[in-house]
């Protein structure tokens, strides 16, 4: 189950980041100035928003607090000391730990087998200390997703999600919530994205590490797409 959710945060977070490259690079002078004054530009409008609405429906799905949703705050509750995650998580991180010694590659005038059972009992240490350092990454991972929950940047991100993507809304629980407290939800802007996408990337590191001690090499994704979305803008900047 770990690694299926890990998989599921990682796919959400690549595609935001892939609509978030692609839209920036239509952002450029060279390619805005291609639709200047043309029909063509109510097009590139329309295909700009597009990306930025996938790309925070990518995002509040990361977000989403339903029940068995493939989430940040779904992975908070799994790995809670009384989750059903933390046990397995945990275990494949010691089991890590300890399998390391058998696949280093030791070479040189040593004797190979000192030196593996030196390594052993390295890895054990390390494996004997994952509990500690587990709850300490655990806590910092808590704060960053209770504080992400509870900011008016993912108000406006679910108002999107309940009025516009998921629904076609008069009015939003959430919206008469806030009217109830005399709050007011603003509108979503660009800005958001930017933010909310700021926001999420160091969270779902922090998840994955957690769930299947890995990683995603988020700049690398980021530079692919925007290579991608370069040579995307630039195609039709050839063809005009």
């Amino acid at each position: 189950m770990s690694e299926r959710l890990a998989e599921a945060l990682d796919d959400h977070l690549r595609l935001a980041i892939a609509c978030h490259q692609t839209f920036l690079t239509s952002e450029t002078e060279k390619v805005l100035g291609l639709f200047n004054n043309t029909y063509g530009a109510h097009c590139l409008n329309l295909v700009q928003n597009q990306l930025v609405f996938a790309g925070l429906l990518a995002l509040n799905r990361l977000w989403d607090t339903a029940p068995g949703a493939n989430s940040l705050p779904i992975t908070l509750r799994g790995l809670a000391p009384d989750g059903p995650l933390r046990e397995s998580a945990i275990a494949i991180r010691k089991d890590f730990e300890l399998s390391r010694p058998d696949k280093a590659k030791i070479s040189g005038p040593v004797d190979e087998e000192i030196v593996r059972q030196m390594l052993r009992e390295d890895a054990k240490k390390r494996a004997d200390s994952v509990d500690a350092q587990f709850s300490e990454e655990f806590d910092n991972f808590r704060n960053l997703v209770q504080a992400v929950l509870g900011s008016d940047l993912n108000k406006r991100l679910r108002l999107l999600r309940d009025k516009v993507m998921a629904h076609s809304l008069e009015e939003a629980r959430l919206e008469v919530k806030a009217r109830q407290a005399g709050e007011v939800i603003g509108p979503v802007t660009y800005s958001d994205f930017d933010e909310a996408l700021a926001r999420s990337i160091p969270i779902v590191k922090s998840a994955l590490l957690l769930l299947t001690y890995s990683n995603i090499d988020s700049d690398e994704v980021s530079d692919i797409w925007k290579e991608y979305g370069t040579d995307f803008w630039g195609l039709i900047g050839g063809r005009t």
